[in-house]
Order: structure tokens, then C-alpha cells, then sequence
């Protein structure tokens, strides 16, 4: 499955390289920043940075110099995510939305609800379309 998502991924110019990827990390204090960035409307860019950071530039997204780089690359001041990354109610807060969704039947990213009927993963989603 890996190898056919490179292949379509380089068809639409961007390079995945699964077999590089070091790890995979934890993600908690990435849902933090792009917690924080969303109070700035830059969530969805906070999440396209951290993908990046992870897939196409294979580093490491739990580390937390790399958080705080991102953090600044797209317009959030250094400080206010170090002071994200050390509250303790955010990533709980997290951990319970997760919790919360996960009771619903989600265990796979992409995840949808299409008519009130949850669909797991793109797989499941192409015959509704």
C-alpha cells in the first residue's frame, strides 16, 4: 500500500519516501501546536507544516525545537508554543476529543460520516461516492 501511494503521490509532484521515515512518533505535542494555531486560523497551515516536516522532510515531530521551528515558520510567536507545549490541560484535552471520537468507530485517518453512517478510511468512502 506504501508503494502505491508514492506512486500516486509523485504523480501529483510530491515525493514520499515511506522507506526513510525514521519513526513513528508519538504525536500529541503536534496536535498542540496545531491546536494553539487553530485560536489563529492557522490550523489547517499548521497541519500542512507538520505533515511536511514528518513525510517529505523526515523529521522528527514530537521533538520539540522542531515544534517550536514550525510554530515560527508559519507566523506563531516562540513563545506562546513553548508556553502550549508546557500546559498540561491541552494535551489532556486532546487525549478526551480523541477518547470521544474513537467511541464513535474512528481508527483510521482519513475517517468520514456520510449520512450519519461512519466510514472508516478513503477505501470505504470511493463506492459512496
Amino acid at each position: 500500500m506504501m508503494r502505491q501511494l508514492e506512486t500516486i503521490a509523485r504523480a501529483e509532484g510530491v515525493n514520499f519516501d515511506f522507506a526513510r521515515l525514521k519513526t513513528a512518533p508519538p504525536s500529541l505535542s503536534a496536535h498542540v501546536l496545531i491546536d494553539l494555531a487553530k485560536r489563529f486560523g492557522k490550523a489547517t497551515e499548521a497541519a500542512r507544516a507538520v505533515m511536511t516536516a514528518y513525510f517529505l522532510e523526515h523529521r522528527e515531530i514530537q521533538d520539540r525545537d522542531t515544534l517550536l521551528e514550525i510554530g515560527e515558520a508559519i507566523g506563531l510567536e516562540r513563545a506562546a508554543v513553548a508556553r502550549a507545549l508546557d500546559d498540561e490541560e491541552t494535551p489532556a484535552r486532546i487525549d478526551r476529543d480523541a477518547a470521544a471520537v474513537a467511541a464513535m468507530g474512528v481508527s483510521s485517518v482519513p475517517s468520514y460520516f456520510v449520512d450519519g453512517r461512519f466510514v472508516g478510511g478513503s477505501e470505504q468512502l470511493l463506492p459512496l461516492l
